[in-house]
């Protein structure tokens, strides 16, 4: 599992450094995922680590690919540079899932959605 899923974290966090690098700083506030009026849009493709052996994205590969959009979101609005001076990390302790459709076949698009809803000294919600 560590094999396949830290080069995706590092990844995700390029890819939402990358992404803040190239945005002004009004579009990293107002698509920063602060409220839920303003998502973060995770996008990515079911891999042939992601599918069972129907074609089906696997339950698990769900939350695989959430936590992939919550450290991009993080890279993206600049919350991974407070985390490190802080010195704290993620703990998920609640995770709200809605399947509105299979993803299917292999290498199908999808997106995830990222908000954050509320935040106090030391949760996000």
């Amino acid at each position: 599992m560590g094999l396949t899923h830290t080069p995706r974290v590092i990844a995700s966090i390029a890819r939402g450094l990358l992404r803040r690098r190239s945005a002004t700083e009004k579009a990293i506030l107002e698509g920063s995922g602060i409220g839920p009026q303003h998502p973060h849009l995770y996008q990515a493709r079911a891999g042939l680590l992601d599918v069972d052996y129907l074609g089906h994205l696997n339950n698990a590969a769900y939350l695989s690919h959430a936590e992939l959009a919550r450290w991009e979101l993080t890279a993206y609005n600049g919350l991974m540079s407070h985390m490190y001076q802080d010195k704290v990390a993620y703990l998920v302790s609640s995770s709200a899932i809605r399947y509105r459709r299979e993803v299917r076949p292999i290498f199908r698009k999808f997106q995830i959605d990222t908000f954050v809803s509320a935040f106090s000294e030391k949760h996000i919600w």
